[in-house]
């Protein structure tokens, strides 16, 4: 797998979340008006903005995570301008696309000998990589469809992570932590001054698709696991930032940021 999609690996959005960060995008391209406003703006005003906007659209915590989303990549490509590659399912911004990621095959010719310039397109060693992913998707599509009626949640938390958080949120409450969901935070915001990042999950890379217990159900653990790690921090409130998946050579895991105070 090339850099590129090493970097592209990501923490997914849900399906509604995926629907109202496109909006977004189209919105903050296609509205004047909006991109005036927001011209200059930072990350939280930016994601306050697009809450107010979206609020009646979609669910609250989809609205909430794709505006945390869209602010942030519209300030990073505001820095950073040009052409992105976007996945429709994740929902994310990958990588930005360079020069030497677009390859322009040689002119073909047709059968009166006329020649034909072909379009440009991803260069083979980025379509190598973006293959390999969509292969593990489709993989991941037929473990899904495989799962009884009713042991969905062994393996929920492989197409959204964030099943995981849902998951600890019933333990959370339970240690009398004031759980916020994943509500847009700054690194200012005084009531969660402290910031910590831990892993759950990790297994062996292929452990999902070549021995899963249906009855084990994996994010319902895991969910258990984050809840403990946040305990022991001493967390009076916490908000939840992010929710990934990381692979290495051999193990894959999830890393969960989170905000939260202890007074």
């Amino acid at each position: 797998m090339t850099q590129e999609m090493e970097k592209a690996e990501t923490a997914w959005l849900s399906k509604a979340a995926v629907a109202a960060l496109t909006a977004m995008r189209t919105a903050m391209v296609q509205d004047l008006e909006l991109r005036s406003r927001l011209a200059g703006a930072g990350e939280q005003e930016i994601a306050g903005v697009l809450e107010d906007r979206f609020w009646d659209l979609y669910p609250e915590d989809e609205v909430r995570a794709a505006a945390m989303e869209a602010a942030r990549e519209a300030v990073a490509m505001r820095a950073d301008p040009g052409t992105y590659l976007i996945d429709s399912q994740s929902g994310k911004a990958l990588f930005k696309l360079t020069e030497d990621m677009v390859y322009v095959p040689p002119d073909s010719f047709d059968e009166a000998g006329n020649p034909r310039r072909q379009l440009p397109m991803l260069h083979p060693r980025l379509t190598s990589g973006l293959a390999m992913t969509v292969q593990e998707r489709t993989k991941t599509a037929e473990l899904e469809r495989s799962v009884p009626s009713g042991m969905e949640e062994s393996v929920a938390h492989v197409r959204d992570p964030w099943r995981i958080v849902d998951h600890a949120r019933a333990r959370i409450e339970a240690s009398g932590i004031a759980f916020h969901g994943n509500a847009y935070l700054s690194s200012a915001e005084p009531a969660f001054p402290d910031e910590a990042t831990v892993t759950v999950g990790k297994e062996n890379s292929d452990g999902m698709f070549q021995s899963v217990s249906f009855k084990f159900h994996r994010s319902v653990a895991y969910g258990a696991v984050l809840a403990s790690k946040v305990a022991a921090l001493g967390a009076k409130r916490v908000c939840f930032t992010s929710v990934e998946k990381k692979r290495g050579s051999k193990q894959t895991w999830y890393e969960v940021t989170f905000r939260y105070g202890k007074e």
